[in-house]
């Protein structure tokens, strides 16, 4: 008896070069980049293909790909098959998970970065999950200004910004709101998380960061 569910996808395209296919899913990696700056919506964000790997792998599958330039891309999905046994046994388990998933897609989400390409791809990739709740700013006096108008329950905050620091950020949002959970954000890995979770942050996350990183925060499950 068969114990995995296998799919494929094929296409017929220019294929990629050894260099590329090993990158593709790598998040923030993309082949797709607009030669205009204001045309962001033209870019590729480099997280479809990131964010596809991490759920097959968090549903104990994997995912490969083959390719040669000039002669297309086939993907490969293999998957665990699913018994009406283990379906019974894992129900109660799914209906918990799924609860949590249901109660975190109403959280209001402020991501902070003023390093506005990425706070918009967050964004996106956020909605496109379910996450209808998530806006963006790119500096923390914004921040601070739409977190008087609107009590998020998640900052997602970088610690540096040309206007004012993250600390100083985050010490104003704490006396609007002491119970909003702030997770930092940098590209400082010298830094560290739980120094940073003693004076009080809900987590520490570094750049680059996989999305499901953050769906784990938002789940509860960080």
């Amino acid at each position: 008896m068969n114990d995995k569910v296998e799919i494929k996808f094929s296409d017929t395209g220019i294929g990629m070069d050894e260099e590329t296919k090993s990158k593709i899913f790598i998040p923030f990696f993309t082949t797709k980049v607009s030669n205009s700056k204001e045309n962001i919506e033209a870019k590729g964000t480099g997280l479809g293909l990131s964010v596809s790997f991490a759920i097959i792998q968090n549903h104990n599958g994997i995912m490969t790909v083959e390719s040669e330039n000039g002669r297309g891309s086939t993907f490969t999905i293999q998957l665990p098959a699913v018994t009406a046994a283990t379906e019974i046994k894992n129900h109660s388990e799914q209906k918990i998970f799924f609860d949590q998933v249901n109660i975190s897609r109403e959280a209001k989400i402020l991501i902070v970065d003023d390093e506005v390409h990425i706070a918009d791809v967050v964004v996106k990739a956020l909605k496109n999950s379910g996450y209808k709740n998530a806006i963006a700013v790119n500096s923390g006096s914004k921040a601070i200004s739409i977190f008087k108008e609107i009590n998020f329950d998640f900052v997602f905050l970088d610690m540096k910004m040309p206007d004012m620091k993250g600390e100083d950020v985050f010490d104003e949002i704490k006396k609007i709101n002491a119970n909003t959970k702030i997770v930092y954000i940098s590209g400082n890995i010298g830094l560290s998380g739980d120094e940073l979770i003693k004076k009080g942050a809900h987590a520490f996350i570094t750049k680059p960061f996989e999305l499901d990183k953050v769906i784990e925060i938002l789940n509860g499950n960080v």
